[in-house]
């Protein structure tokens, strides 16, 4: 049961079974995930939300042999099955609150991301950490936003020929006109 200051609870989950084939590859995909939203008050507004996604992929190879009438593409090889499995969630609490007739609104949450491929690329997991801030600065609505990507600076392979990104941080700042 859920507590009584949560005032309208919001939960979605899923599963979507993917099947692409094209000429040389053929994919699986499998998703599922759930969506949570809770409006706990007036002021605060807590969202979550996680995500499971596996992929197997199989590649049929074809490269050209000599035959006895000539050379040809048909000599289709098969790979092992390419399996790769990833995970992610968020989650962010969003306040928003007025001091006199000032409008504020403060936004507070964090993210991680996990990928693990089962034959070639170690898995790893990538935290996220940001903030939000949302008021009017000279009448203008402005946001003030802090990112920290990569929070632990964690070296890891984005792909089979790509290094992941180190720690990065950014302070954007957002007025409108």
């Amino acid at each position: 049961m859920l507590p009584a200051s949560i005032t309208s609870p919001t939960l979605m989950m899923w599963r979507r079974p993917i099947r692409r084939a094209g000429p040389t590859t053929r994919t699986e995909t499998d998703r599922a995930g759930v969506n949570i939203k809770y409006d706990i008050n007036d002021t605060f507004l807590l969202r979550s939300a996680y995500l499971y996604k596996k992929d197997r992929r199989d590649f049929i190879i074809t490269y050209p042999i000599n035959t006895p009438t000539g050379w040809t593409m048909y000599a289709p090889g098969k790979t092992p099955p390419f399996d790769t499995e990833s995970q992610g969630a968020y989650t962010y609490l969003d306040a928003a609150f007025n001091t006199g007739a000032v409008k504020h609104k403060l936004t507070v949450g964090g993210s991680w991301d996990t990928f693990k491929e089962v034959l070639h690329i170690n898995s790893y997991i990538i935290f996220d950490l940001g903030l939000r801030y949302t008021t009017e600065v000279l009448d203008r609505l402005t946001t003030f936003n802090l990112y920290v990507s990569n929070l632990t600076n964690e070296d890891y392979w984005a792909s089979e020929w790509q290094l992941g990104l180190p720690r990065n941080i950014a302070f954007p700042l957002r007025a409108e006109f």
